[in-house]
């Protein structure tokens, strides 16, 4: 395998956000940039309902946050100074599908167990509910990266 150079060191004033976007590789990618980090270093908190118990005396001490975080805005709990980097690792938008639907129907304890266990696939891809199975998911992730503010838009409004 080759080795590239980085083409970006971290400074002192980086906060590293990787968005974890699901069925993308993301825990393996997760893995691999949290070895490069202290524990101490690494915001503990990788959901929505997890970061907002976090104080923002506590989150300036982290360099790395990452998860699924979509509902928080990231910027607001930066402290003047730091600079957030956003990274995240996109998939082909029909095998992410696929997977997701193959992973749900492998999962009882899933949410959308009971709703997609019995659906064919084409079924699952054209009665896509708004939420966590939003039809555009990936989009959703990156406009939240770039800071947009989408509270002003319907789930609908979002996604289409």
């Amino acid at each position: 395998m080759r080795n590239f150079p980085p083409q970006y060191h971290l400074q002192q004033q980086d906060v590293l956000n990787f968005s974890h976007i699901p069925k993308t590789a993301g825990m393996t990618f997760r893995t691999i940039v949290e070895d490069q980090f202290n524990d101490e270093e690494t915001c503990p908190a990788t959901l929505d309902w997890q970061i907002k118990s976090i104080s923002p005396e506590e989150f300036r001490k982290y360099r790395l946050v990452r998860g699924h975080l979509v509902q928080v805005n990231l910027l607001e709990l930066l402290p003047p100074g730091k600079r957030m980097i956003n990274v995240t690792v996109l998939r082909e938008p029909i095998a992410r599908l696929i997977s997701h639907y193959e992973y749900i129907r492998r999962m009882p304890e899933d949410p959308f167990y009971p709703a997609v266990k019995d659906m064919t696939l084409e079924e699952f891809a054209e009665k896509l509910p708004v939420g966590r199975l939003k039809k555009n998911v990936q989009t959703y992730y990156l406009a939240k990266l770039i800071a947009f503010d989408l509270t002003k838009f319907s789930p609908n409004e979002i996604l289409n």
